[in-house]
């Protein structure tokens, strides 16, 4: 139930801040938040290597992650494992800023539709990712073959790719008035996972309309990326030049001054001057005037 006390003195106050901050010593406050980045709609379906059969569906699916600190996520890479020598588990394994999350224990290779998937970290138990798998439909990687489609296919989601690092550019005085630019590789063995298009039947026809789509989608996602880097470029631009402006602009106020003005400044100051004397000499004069008129 809940117990009350009376702090009656300095001593009693100090002893129970002493046990509340040992109390709350051992306690870590961890964040659970979607990852918006993860872009289901870009790759909607997975097919397999014929290009026709579905291995699962990514369009729905969401990504929660569990940390202390959010404020710079970077997923560096996926790997999907088979259930390999006769066994029947299979792995998943998603690097977070150096951080491993990894689950070895997926019944079958699959990950049933609706169902979560748990992936914890290898250094903090605390720090987990979890996949909820929207789609109607199970997510299938019980082969090689299917591993490696599924492992594109999240690796396309999580904007994984094999382009360059991303460049940072100082737009600010301080350390953190940064822009990062990271644009995803754009290859055609990128666009297109390595696979050499082929119309020559309906099949290949099939699979060559299903990566052309892909490759759509991904490369409107890039220029939409572009325009938005471009944006906050022309926006810090804008930021500076005013900055630099107003500088100027204060600067000049500071140093240069207005000869004309300060001119006529000092000429009305002598004109007052000799009018308060001469008004002042004709005072001096009164009591003298007066005197005369008595005498």
């Amino acid at each position: 139930g809940t117990q009350t006390a009376v702090i009656s003195s300095q001593a009693l106050a100090d002893d129970y801040a002493d046990r509340l901050k040992a109390g709350l010593s051992t306690v870590t406050i961890f964040q659970n938040r979607d990852i918006l980045s993860f872009n289901d709609d870009i790759v909607g379906t997975v097919y397999d290597s014929s290009g026709t059969t579905s291995i699962g569906d990514l369009q729905g699916a969401t990504v929660q992650l569990q940390l202390e600190d959010f404020s710079d996520v970077n997923v560096e890479s996926v790997n999907v494992v088979a259930p390999t020598g006769g066994g029947t588990q299979a792995t998943i394994e998603v690097v977070i800023n150096g951080e491993i999350f990894r689950n070895t224990t997926i019944a079958g290779g699959t990950v049933a539709a609706a169902a979560t998937l748990t992936l914890t970290s290898t250094a903090n138990q605390d720090h987990t990712l979890i996949f909820t798998n929207g789609a109607a439909a199970a997510l299938d990687f019980s082969s090689a073959e299917n591993a490696t489609y599924v492992k594109a296919a999240l690796e396309e989601a999580f904007g994984v790719k094999q382009g360059g690092s991303a460049l940072q550019f100082q737009i600010g005085s301080t350390s953190n008035e940064i822009i990062s630019v990271g644009v995803e590789s754009a290859s055609s063995d990128s666009l297109f996972d390595g696979l050499s298009l082929s119309v020559d039947s309906a099949a290949n026809a099939a699979t060559a309309l299903t990566q052309l789509n892909v490759a759509i989608n991904t490369v409107t996602s890039l220029r939409a990326d572009v325009g938005a880097l471009q944006s906050r470029f022309d926006y810090a631009a804008a930021s500076i030049e005013t900055a630099i402006q107003n500088q100027d602009a204060a600067r000049g106020l500071f140093l240069d001054a207005d000869v004309a003005e300060e001119s006529t400044k000092f000429s009305n100051a002598q004109v007052l001057l000799q009018a308060s004397i001469s008004v002042l000499a004709q005072a001096n004069q009164l009591p003298q005037n007066l005197l005369k008129l008595i005498g």
